[in-house]
C-alpha cells in the first residue's frame, strides 16, 4: 500500500488525491486512505485491513476522517468478501486462511452500515469525467459505418455488446467442431466416471471444467458421464443434480453407504456402456483435459493407462515434501515386485478397457483399492502404460486419505502381492 509508514514524511499532501503534471497531461493520483499522522501511517483502505481490525476501530476511522478532512475517504472492497457460500480454499498456508477468512462473516453487515451512513460514488464520477467512446471492432471489420461504444454505457448495452461479439466467435467455433465431427469417421464413444464423496463445495466448480472438456474433446470422441456418489452425507447428491440434472449426457449412481474410491470407480465401470472409460478426480487435482493426451495411448493391446505425475516428464505442483517421499517410496517398492515398472501406482486419473477389469474382484474398496486394480491386471499379464501428468494439491476441502492409514495398507498389500506372485510363479513351474 502507499503511501506506507514514513514515505510521505516530507510530502504530506500525497496522501489525499492529488494531480501530478506531465508534458503529455495532468494524471491524478488517488491513493488509498489511511489511517494515523504523516509522520507514521497505516492502511485503512478495505480488504484484509477491514477483516483483521475490530469492527469499531473500523468505523471509528470511517468518523474521524470524515470529521477532518474535506478529501473523499478512497476504500475498495472484493467481490468474494459478500459470498455468503465461500468455500475455504485449504491448500495455502495458515497465514494466508488467517488474512482470508478470518471476519469474513462481518463483512456484509459492515459495508451496509458504510452504505447507510455515507454517501459512495465512484472515482469517475467524482473528477467529473466525460465518458469517453470507443470505435466498434465489428463495425470496422464488416466496412458498416462506425457505431461508437461509450465505456460508461449502461448495463444492458454493455452486456449485449460482449454477447454478440462472443456469440459471433462461438459461432464459429461451434462450426469448426461441428465440421471436424462431421469428417471423422471414428468417433469411439468413451464414459468418464467422476466418483465423489462430500465434495459439495467442488461440484459447482467442476462443472466448469467438464464443459470445457466437453468442448476440446467432443469432436475426436462422444462424451458420456457418469457420476458415482459414494455415499457422501452432505449435499453432494443435490448439487451434482442441479448443476448436471439437465443435461442427457449425464448419468449418476448413488451408494448408500460410503465403501471407498475405488469402489465408486468400480461400480462406475460396471454400469458403463461403452468399452472405453476414464476415472478423474472429483477435485480436479489432476486436469481432465489432460485425457487429449491419454486416450490415444490406450492401443487395442492396452488395458489400462495411469496418469503418472513422477514420471520423469511428469510435474508436481505444491505437494508436501514429505508426502512425495512416501508416495515415490510406495511405487518403487511395487516396481521391485511388479512386472511392470512404472513411476506411479496410485493415480485414480485412468483411462480403462471395460472388458479387462469389470470382473475385478477387489479386496479393498478405499485409495488401496486403485493400487490393487493395477496389481491384479500385472499378474493377469495384462498390459499398462503410463502418461506424464501434472498433479497439483486439491484447493477446496480436504483429502478423505488418510496418510499413515494408507501407507501401512500399502504394505499389507505389498506382502499380499508377494504371496500372490510367488503362487502364480510356483504353478507355472509345476506346468
Amino acid at each position: 500500500f502507499y503511501p506506507r509508514f514514513r514515505s510521505i514524511a516530507g510530502e504530506p499532501w500525497r496522501r489525499f488525491p492529488h494531480v501530478v503534471h506531465s508534458r503529455s497531461g495532468d494524471i491524478w493520483e488517488m491513493p488509498l486512505s489511511t489511517w494515523g499522522t504523516d509522520k507514521f501511517l497505516i492502511p485503512a483502505a478495505g480488504g484484509n485491513y477491514f477483516r483483521q481490525a475490530p469492527r469499531s476501530i473500523v468505523r471509528k476511522i470511517f468518523r474521524q476522517w470524515a470529521t477532518t478532512y474535506k478529501f473523499p475517504f478512497n476504500m475498495y472492497f472484493h467481490i468474494w468478501e459478500l459470498d455468503p457460500d465461500l468455500p475455504e480454499i485449504s491448500s495455502v498456508s495458515w497465514l494466508s486462511r488467517i488474512r482470508m477468512y478470518r471476519n469474513i462473516g462481518n463483512m456484509v453487515d459492515l459495508y451496509k452500515t458504510f452504505l447507510e451512513e455515507y454517501h459512495f460514488t465512484d472515482i469517475a464520477h467524482h473528477l467529473q469525467m466525460m465518458p469517453c467512446e470507443i470505435e466498434n471492432p465489428d463495425n470496422q471489420q464488416s466496412g458498416e459505418k462506425s457505431q461508437p461504444l461509450s465505456t460508461t454505457c449502461s448495463r444492458g448495452k454493455a452486456c449485449s455488446c460482449t454477447e454478440k461479439f462472443n456469440n459471433k466467435k462461438n459461432g464459429i467455433l461451434s462450426k469448426d467442431r461441428g465440421e471436424a465431427a462431421k469428417e471423422s469417421s471414428d468417433i469411439s464413444d468413451i464414459t468418464i466416471i467422476i466418483p465423489c464423496y462430500n465434495e459439495e463445495l467442488i461440484i459447482p466448480y467442476l462443472a466448469n471444467t467438464l464443459h470445457e472438456v466437453k468442448s476440446r474433446l467432443s469432436n475426436q470422441w462422444k462424451l458420456h458421464f457418469l457420476f458415482v456418489d459414494d455415499g457422501s452425507t452432505d449435499n453432494t447428491w443435490e448439487a451434482i443434480q442441479k448443476n448436471f440434472g439437465n443435461d442427457p449426457e449425464f448419468a449418476f449412481v448413488r451408494h448408500c453407504t460410503n465403501r471407498g474410491v475405488a469402489a465408486a470407480i468400480l461400480t462406475g465401470i460396471k454400469q458403463a456402456k461403452t468399452t472405453i472409460v476414464c476415472s478423474i478426480d472429483c477435485d480436479c487435482t489432476y486436469d481432465p483435459l489432460q485425457l487429449e493426451s491419454m486416450l490415444p495411448m490406450l492401443k487395442e493391446d492396452i488395458s489400462l493407462v495411469t496418469a503418472s505425475p513422477y514420471h520423469p516428464l511428469g510435474k508436481v505442483l505444491n505437494v508436501p515434501g514429505w508426502r512425495l517421499f512416501l508416495s515415490k517410496g510406495l511405487s518403487r517398492i511395487y516396481g521391485l515386485i511388479l512386472h511392470h515398472k512404472l513411476a506411479t501406482y496410485t493415480s485414480c486419473f485412468r483411462v480403462y478397457r471395460r472388458e479387462a477389469v469389470a470382473d475385478l474382484d477387489l479386496q479393498h474398496e478405499n485409495f488401496l483399492g486403485i493400487a490393487e486394480l493395477i496389481v491384479l491386471l500385472d499378474l493377469r499379464g495384462k498390459k499398462i502404460v503410463e502418461c506424464p501428468a501434472v498433479l497439483e494439491v486439491r484447493i477446496f476441502g480436504t483429502s478423505k486419505m488418510k496418510t499413515m492409514h494408507t501407507i501401512l495398507g500399502h504394505l499389507g498389500l505389498i506382502v499380499h502381492t508377494l504371496r500372490l506372485r510367488s503362487k502364480i510363479d510356483n504353478h507355472k513351474n509345476i506346468q
